[in-house]
């Protein structure tokens, strides 16, 4: 592919800034206390990849069906394995479905355990944690995958030199949970690397911020993240939701959020009026873009990264545009005590203090807030009430931080599950808010609870466990105590990290 070079940013956060100060603020211990075991052979059938469908990057994948005979089997060296050890794989595929695999030795078909993969997008890491009784026989049998519950076959990546060690198969040895410096070796890989739009974009705007610090090993993953969307001459490429080549076109008004850092980075792309044909073409006589229903995301993957493309193209109808979707959103989505995640333009709303869909509403505002500090258009927010949306809901949301910092899947139902990814987000969106001037200096110590809250679950590789999945299941998923390794969410706490850094260096 035809790839532009990499434009040299001018550091627009006024301040260079390196991981040193943060590392300190938040003391960790290296471990050095990990290693990936990659099989020394993969058996598996020859299906064909579905028909239609496109591996994501191109990377060696293999499928585990239904059937026992023949099977996929994990051959492995027989080097001393210690515990704990997880067996990971990684979704090469959409999976519509809940899929269970259950784990068998290789030889004697002795059962190791069932493991439930439900809604995963690709690129998505899945971890079954292996008993300590049948760590040693997997040695000499191997591991055998069968597919018993879901449709069709389940597909991972393989063992492949180009494919990053962390989305290979393996067996993961070491103690959790991992610490700050494992977090950003991950986190500055592409190992962080996940699908165009929303979920891509929430790890690249981390990288972005990282990178505005003065971070090189961000400027180089972000670049490295960028390019295997970018063309030159088909513009924009990815795989759509369900894994279909979707390349010169765009899925979805969250397809944008990556254009924050493409307009800055790569400002003459041909990707980015494709973009604006795509978003434009979808506003209404009212102004909205969005058709009947409007969504948090929308103020995060829409308005944000409109804001800082009329900014820089010195376009005032985009950045108009951009305001407008936050307002209308602010209308239709919130009141004294919620936010809701969805709405349709005669008010009906749903998802009532998603925590992650509070994260997207309080990002949206406060990081275009952000991109227009100190300007006309930051009055105009205040105007709009855009700042007093934000300030009153960071403060009703701030009510239900946990004992350990942490926000559940829903923020005002305790009895759920804590949600690393709502916790990251609602956090950044907070400590950016200290940041922009907008929010009392005690909103840091609620951020900083939240990084040391979100430290337990770092795995010992630096992945972030415990987010919820992406919303495919509806509210009784999202309610559910199921929770998955995704970048995203790794990408949300890497944006919490860069506002505290940036409050300590700024």
């Amino acid at each position: 592919m035809n790839r532009r070079s990499f434009l040299t940013y001018s550091g627009a956060f006024g301040a260079s800034l390196s991981l040193a100060p943060l590392l300190s603020f938040y003391p960790y211990t290296p471990q050095d206390s990990f290693r990936r075991l990659l099989p020394r052979k993969i058996d598996f059938p020859p299906i064909e990849y579905p028909e239609g469908k496109r591996v994501p990057m191109g990377w060696p994948v293999f499928p585990v069906h239904a059937a026992k005979e023949p099977s996929t089997i994990l051959h492995f060296s027989k080097k001393s394995l210690k515990g704990p050890l997880f067996l990971r794989l990684t979704a090469a595929i959409d999976f519509r479905e809940e899929k269970r695999l259950t784990l068998y030795l290789g030889k004697s078909n002795q059962q190791i355990g069932e493991w439930v993969m439900t809604f995963a997008h690709p690129y998505q890491p899945f971890e079954f944690e292996i008993p300590e009784e049948h760590t040693q026989a997997l040695r000499k049998e191997g591991i055998k995958l069968v597919l018993s519950q879901g449709a069709g076959e389940a597909w991972f990546y393989g063992k492949d030199k180009n494919t990053p060690e962390g989305l290979q198969p393996h067996l993961l040895e070491g103690h959790s949970p991992g610490d700050l410096e494992g977090f950003f070796d991950n986190f500055y890989s592409m190992n962080s690397f996940s699908p165009f739009g929303w979920m891509g974009g929430s790890v690249q705007d981390a990288l972005y911020s990282w990178h505005q610090l003065g971070e090189a090993r961000a400027s180089e993953t972000l670049k490295k993240h960028l390019e295997n969307y970018l063309d030159d001459e088909i513009g924009i490429m990815f795989e759509n939701p369900n894994t279909f080549p979707l390349d010169g076109q765009f899925n979805s008004i969250e397809d944008f959020l990556p254009f924050t850092a493409i307009i800055d980075l790569y400002p003459t792309h041909k990707a980015i009026d494709q973009a604006l044909s795509f978003i434009l073409e979808r506003r209404d006589e009212n102004g909205i873009i969005g058709g009947n229903q409007v969504t948090t995301e929308g103020c995060y993957t829409l308005a944000y990264p409109l804001m800082a493309t009329g900014l820089k193209k010195g376009d005032d109808s985009l950045k108009q545009i951009a305001l407008d979707q936050l307002e209308v959103r602010m209308n239709l989505l919130t009141d004294d005590k919620a936010i809701y995640q969805r709405s349709s333009l005669e008010g009906q709303q749903g998802y009532r203090n998603w925590g992650r869909g509070a994260a997207w509403y309080l990002l949206g505002i406060i990081k275009t807030a952000w991109l227009v500090r100190g300007g006309d258009l930051a009055q105009e927010m205040e105007n709009r009430g855009l700042r007093e949306s934000f300030v009153h809901l960071c403060e009703e949301m701030a009510t239900h931080q946990d004992g350990q910092g942490m926000w559940r899947g829903y923020v005002d139902q305790e009895q759920l599950a804590v949600d690393t990814s709502a916790t990251g987000g609602i956090a950044a969106a907070m400590v950016w808010g200290v940041n922009m001037g907008w929010l009392d200096s005690h909103f840091l110590d609620i951020g900083s609870r939240a990084a040391d809250g979100l430290k337990v679950y770092l795995s010992p590789d630096g992945f972030l466990r415990g987010v919820s999945q992406i919303n495919r299941g509806g509210e009784e998923l999202q309610q559910s105590p199921y929770r998955v390794i995704s970048q995203f969410g790794m990408g949300l706490m890497g944006q919490l990290l860069a506002a505290l850094a940036y409050s300590e260096g700024g």
